[in-house]
């Protein structure tokens, strides 16, 4: 019971600071691998924590259901609390709901796949899709992370972006995902300058084998790019050339979308 009058007891917000901040890490090295579960020793290198702490925090994790603890293999993986979350997160994220109905749209006009990414900083990131009704067909991961100078939905993105931003993303580093992505800069400005000019951006093959797609940008009230619609389909079905046939219908799509956010086109 309190005393009145009685000094209050401290809270040590830094600890706990920093307790929250060590487990976001686990969080970030676990997600990074999803879905292949991680072992201790990994996600304690990917963060820097000794193994025993990693331990456990994330203990800690499993019991709160944010990470699942595989007994088989000694390994963790995403929880189904987390996964809940993203849920709902996913389910008000206006961009999402913006361009759900455009989306439909264009699945149906292309009998392919449909993703919706989201521009954060100089990545982007998938929060929805409608798979092709075909046999073989390309799906997405929720919730995975690219970077926007790799393939059509990122260069759609970042084509759109001030140019400032875009020489920001290049100094950042152009890493190749796969043989071929586009990692020359001078390459990747030209890309960048077509995309503009045609309104809609395709890649073959430059974040995942054997995958053509072709993208275009969602802009926010302002004009700013917050995210892209995509087609995708398995490069044993598409071409370029079919792709690109789809990229007025693409660039409508995400126009009919930006128009749900506020933006207005010039006319």
């Amino acid at each position: 019971m309190a005393v009145a009058g009685a000094p209050r007891k401290r809270v040590n917000y830094e600890g706990d600071g920093g307790s929250v901040r060590r487990a976001l890490r686990l969080m970030d090295a676990v997600s990074a691998r999803h879905p292949q579960p991680v072992g201790l020793r990994t996600v304690a290198e990917a963060t820097g924590l000794t193994k025993a702490t990693a331990f456990r925090l994330l203990s800690v994790l499993v019991e709160e259901e944010i990470l699942a603890f595989h007994p088989d293999t000694k390994a963790y993986s995403l929880g189904s609390r987390l996964t809940a979350i993203g849920a709902r997160q996913l389910a008000r994220d206006p961009v999402r709901t913006a361009a759900r109905s455009a989306m439909q749209a264009l699945w149906r006009a292309s009998g392919e796949t449909v993703t919706l990414s989201v521009r954060q900083g100089f990545e982007r990131v998938y929060v929805d899709q409608i798979e092709s009704p075909q046999a073989v067909r390309f799906t997405v991961e929720l919730g995975s992370r690219q970077p926007l100078y790799a393939g059509a939905s990122g260069r759609a993105i970042l084509a759109w972006m001030a140019e400032a931003e875009v020489e920001g993303c290049i100094e950042r580093g152009l890493e190749a995902l796969t043989p071929a992505t586009v990692t020359d800069a001078a390459a990747l400005r030209a890309l960048l300058a077509r995309t503009r000019e045609q309104g809609f951006a395709l890649s073959h093959a430059e974040r995942t084998g054997g995958v053509i797609s072709v993208a275009a940008p969602i802009l926010d009230g302002t004009g700013e790019p917050v995210g892209a619609i995509s087609v995708c389909a398995p490069d044993n079905r598409a071409t370029l050339e079919s792709m690109a046939a789809l990229g007025p219908q693409v660039a409508e799509a995400s126009r009919t979308a930006s128009r749900q956010l506020g933006f207005v086109p010039e006319e």
